[in-house]
């Protein structure tokens, strides 16, 4: 279990890596937690990539683009609620039924600046070293592990 802070638009939050995160993803956004994180570290790579070349004064290119950047900072607002939900309730600094709704904990981004791309690589390095692959295989061989001791149980129960 990890605790960071990263700066997002002015704004100092404190994050939890821990194994409660997945789970609590999952109940509130009814997502893969490694499944969303993967495609959007995926996603922030293409954009930065997509924004260097970018050389149109076309309107459909500035708003495909413009979606495209709303999107990735939705989903990635999403892993971070989680994450400062995590440690604050970790904490004891809320308690977890008053810890704010994802919508109302958004409204604390006061002046968000779509263009700053430094805190997505931030949050981008922090995930990858706190959510390995060799963890999450770790993790899906302890879960098929149990599964089998469950079904044994069952079997024998039976």
């Amino acid at each position: 279990m990890m605790q960071e802070k990263i700066n997002i638009w002015g704004n100092i939050l404190e994050l939890r890596f821990s194994a409660w995160v997945p789970i609590r993803y999952y109940n509130t956004f009814e997502k893969n937690f490694f499944e969303e994180l993967e495609k959007t570290i995926y996603k922030v790579g293409y954009i930065q990539e997509k924004i260097k070349s970018f050389n149109s004064n076309k309107f459909e290119d500035i708003k495909e683009i413009k979606n495209e950047i709303n999107k990735v900072y939705k989903d990635l607002l999403e892993i971070i609620y989680i994450l400062n939900w995590a440690e604050m309730v970790k904490e004891d600094k809320y308690n977890l039924y008053k810890f704010k709704e994802f919508e109302e904990w958004l409204n604390q981004f006061n002046e968000p600046n779509l263009f700053d791309f430094n805190w997505f690589v931030e949050l981008t390095i922090k995930l990858e070293e706190n959510f390995s692959a060799k963890d999450l295989e770790e993790d899906q061989e302890e879960e098929s592990e149990e599964n089998s001791k469950k079904k044994l149980k069952t079997a024998l129960r039976g």
